[in-house]
């Protein structure tokens, strides 16, 4: 009898932090792709929740 790491505080914060980098990530690729569809700036940023630098960044990737 033992532990799972999902019993763990320390596998559920990490967990999380994985979730939330999961969701920022669709974020940015759902604002590269508005991007490469010409959508403007604003609804980008209504549509993601991005700042207007954060997609200025990606748009120089």
């Amino acid at each position: 009898m033992g532990l799972s790491l999902g019993d763990t505080s320390f596998a559920k914060f990490y967990k999380r932090e994985g979730i939330k980098e999961g969701k920022e990530k669709g974020k940015q690729e759902v604002a590269v792709n508005l991007l490469e569809l010409g959508v403007d700036l604003e609804t980008i940023i209504k549509a993601t929740g991005l700042t207007s630098t954060e997609i200025e960044k990606l748009k120089k990737k």
